[in-house]
């Protein structure tokens, strides 16, 4: 007897595995495994069950699109000057070409990027992650443009955090690979240069947490790392960097760890829970 479930998959945060969520489909797989049993009542046989899962990715939201062409502006006004649609197609296109997946043309059988439109939510987080490397990367941005660039990348971590699961999760190969992906500090987005990020774990080692698993880091510069996390505890670094909240508390409760949210900082503050701008 074989049939076919339709799954998301889901990080658990155990060991780097990865579940699938077949939440949606709990109806049909309740009254699938009903009917089996009661055909084994009547029968008095065992049936074995083949099934398939169907992995399926949800497709990328005007959100992100907004956001990838928000960055892309950025990009076209800050070395060109200027941001008319032909300038900012071309540093679209030039990302393409460096984070996208590629496919085949079917008219010309060519092998190029895939359009952001036909993107999945994972697809497309990867290009905009992308996006926000080459800006960190860059030199001489100007003021305006760096804080309009931090406004984003807040947006961008608070949109991911209440998502119901970050569509980065599951894409790092390894501790290294996400190190080179981030190309700022998590929390105060300050520019890193390569190598000079500390990698710092949500849940330590003593209390259970892994060392192989990019969702139980941050990667942050030495002093939002040294002096604000270790000095001050997590409820000083949340209280400056509230964007970072919903990381941390998924990383906590997938250790069995209370929410820092729910604890009460040296001060008998909760950190707050700010929202601004697109997401």
């Amino acid at each position: 007897m074989k049939t076919t479930f339709r799954a998301l998959p889901v990080k658990t945060g155990v060991d780097g595995r990865v579940a699938f969520d077949i939440q949606d489909n709990l109806p049909m797989v309740r009254e699938f495994y009903r009917g089996i049993r009661e055909r084994e009542a009547k029968s008095g046989k065992t049936y074995e069950v083949e099934v398939t899962v169907d992995v399926h990715y949800r497709q990328r939201s005007l959100k992100q699109l907004n956001l990838l062409w928000a960055l892309v502006e950025i990009m076209a006004l800050e070395e060109q000057g200027s941001y008319d649609e032909d300038t900012k197609y071309g540093y679209y296109e030039g990302l393409l070409d460096l984070y996208a997946p590629r496919i085949d043309a079917r008219l010309t059988d060519r092998n190029v990027p895939k359009r952001a439109s036909d993107m999945t939510t994972v697809e497309l987080s990867k290009v905009i992650e992308g996006a926000f490397q080459q800006l960190a990367w860059w030199n001489g941005i100007s003021f305006e443009s760096a804080a309009q660039l931090r406004n984003y990348w807040i947006e961008w971590h608070q949109w991911r955090g209440k998502a119901k699961r970050d569509p980065l999760d599951g894409t790092y190969e390894s501790l290294e690979d996400y190190r080179q992906r981030i190309a700022m500090c998590e929390a105060c987005t300050r520019r890193l240069e390569s190598g000079a990020g500390h990698m710092a774990h949500i849940v330590s080692r003593g209390a259970g947490g892994g060392d192989t698993d990019p969702s139980n880091f941050l990667l942050l510069c030495p002093e939002c790392h040294l002096y604000t996390q270790h000095q001050h505890g997590w409820q000083r670094l949340l209280r400056d960097y509230p964007h970072l909240k919903h990381k941390v508390d998924r990383a906590r409760e997938s250790q069995s760890a209370r929410p820092v949210s729910e604890t009460r900082g040296p001060t008998g503050e909760a950190p707050e829970d700010t929202e601004v701008g697109m997401f």
